[in-house]
């Protein structure tokens, strides 16, 4: 009987450590029950959490031990950033900016407001923004003093991306804003879209190729720096935050309850589900190796992004199909024989799978209508494709 309980208890203990381990995703130990409101990459392995009571982690290997630092403030901390892994700015519920130089064993106050401020940002040493209810403050100086833009008092943004040392960007409500004096000054545009509903997620992938995303589910991308912005796809279900990795290969989490993270490798245009759980997720991040959630009850989430996992999604030269939309048969022009097929329905689900395919067509005529993705890939390249089945 004991030799039972005890095969028993070491089964049901595996397979709780497999539930939480749900697509790659494991469980960061915080050793607190706070919420996290922000979390910020500095670079690879090193990652800060911002959250509820003043509470400020920081991990130098990519979240498998945290340090609890010195609080600066017992209040919320609605933003965070940092120029180095010592020089550390956090704003908090008081409307403060407080600074470390030491890496958060010390802190005093560099600036503020009277409200909440919800975002921060540095594109170098020297210039950084914040913004607020009591609109965009600027600093050239490395937050020794700041003074308003000619946005405030109007303007509080929800996220801050510097681009490079002179361009920044951010979002407010239904508009996209961008500065390419080191934020002296900005232009707005807004999202081409008609709802009521706000941006949720900005994630840019390079100077110029970016993403953003409506709270009620409509996805955007632009390969310009966000001078035009193009629809990517309807998803149906409503954004709470998103974070790209590449131009095909993204995560974002569902609004409302926002207990679930989704994964692309379409670019976008299909999403599967990756991760659920019981708390509320906050924010995701990219450090160049690994995705990031963070979010109530002191829940830390890690995936590790490894080279092989992400599609490069180079063209695969000469290999097209046709003809699109169709029927029953897609016939695929240019192959070698040596590729692999993949082809997704528009939830994800994997419909077809086939190594070293070496036929010039694809039977469909047993799948229902709708808008399929089709990858090839060989030893080197990737194309990806999307038709429809009619």
């Amino acid at each position: 009987m004991m030799k039972k309980f005890f095969l028993a208890t070491i089964f049901l203990f595996s397979t709780t450590n497999f539930l939480f381990a749900q697509n790659g995703w494991d469980v960061l130990q915080t050793n607190t029950t706070l919420e996290f409101l922000d979390l910020q990459c500095y670079s690879t392995d090193t990652i800060f959490l911002f959250g509820e009571d003043g509470i400020l982690l920081k991990s130098f290997d990519a979240g498998n031990n945290f340090t609890q630092l010195q609080n600066a403030s017992a209040s919320i901390y609605s933003a965070g950033c940092f120029k180095t892994p010592d020089t550390v700015f956090v704003a908090n519920g008081g409307g403060n900016i407080v600074r470390s130089g030491n890496g958060g064993s010390n802190w005093g106050v560099t600036g503020g407001c009277t409200c909440m401020i919800y975002a921060i940002c540095f594109s170098n040493q020297q210039y950084g923004l914040y913004g607020g209810l009591s609109g965009v403050f600027r600093t050239t100086n490395g937050g020794n003093s700041w003074s308003a833009t000619a946005l405030s008092p109007f303007f509080g943004p929800a996220k801050f991306i510097a681009l490079n040392d002179s361009v920044f960007v951010a979002v407010y409500h239904s508009s996209f804003y961008k500065s390419t004096n080191s934020g002296q000054s900005f232009t707005s545009d807004s999202l081409p879209y008609n709802s009521n509903y706000s941006v949720s997620g900005l994630s840019f992938i390079s100077d110029s190729v970016g993403f953003s995303s409506i709270a009620d589910g409509k996805l955007f991308k632009t390969t310009n720096q966000g001078a035009t912005w193009n629809l990517v796809a309807d998803l149906g279900f409503s954004i709470n935050d998103i974070v790209f990795i590449d131009e095909q290969n993204g995560f974002l989490v569902t609004g409302n309850l926002q207990k679930e993270i989704r994964r692309t490798s379409s670019g976008g245009l299909f999403w599967s589900s990756d991760y659920t759980t019981a708390s509320t997720i906050k924010e995701l991040n990219y450090d160049g190796h690994h995705v990031f959630a963070s979010g109530q009850n002191g829940m830390a989430l890690r995936k590790e992004i490894f080279p092989s996992t992400i599609n490069q999604h180079r063209d695969v030269t000469g290999i097209k199909i046709f003809p699109n939309p169709t029927e029953g048969i897609l016939f695929i022009k240019g192959l070698s024989g040596k590729e692999k097929i993949e082809l997704y329905n528009s939830i994800g689900e994997l419909m077809i799978a086939s190594f070293n395919f070496k036929q010039n067509q694809l039977n469909i005529s047993s799948l229902r209508e709708g808008i399929y993705f089709l990858r090839i890939t060989d030893a080197e390249k990737s194309s990806s494709f999307v038709f429809e089945k009619l």
